[in-house]
């Protein structure tokens, strides 16, 4: 069985070991707020 070639096939290929990267650092600026839930209570 024959493979498919084209013009520019080896550039598609390894696109994706020419593609520029970082590393993102990990930043938490999370604080979780206390949520209190009032009920209503029947008398």
């Amino acid at each position: 069985m024959s493979t498919p070639t084209w013009i520019g096939k080896d550039k598609v290929v390894n696109h994706h070991h020419n593609v520029p990267y970082r590393v993102l650092g990990y930043k938490s600026d999370f604080e979780p707020r206390i949520i209190e839930i009032y009920t209503k209570s029947q008398t």
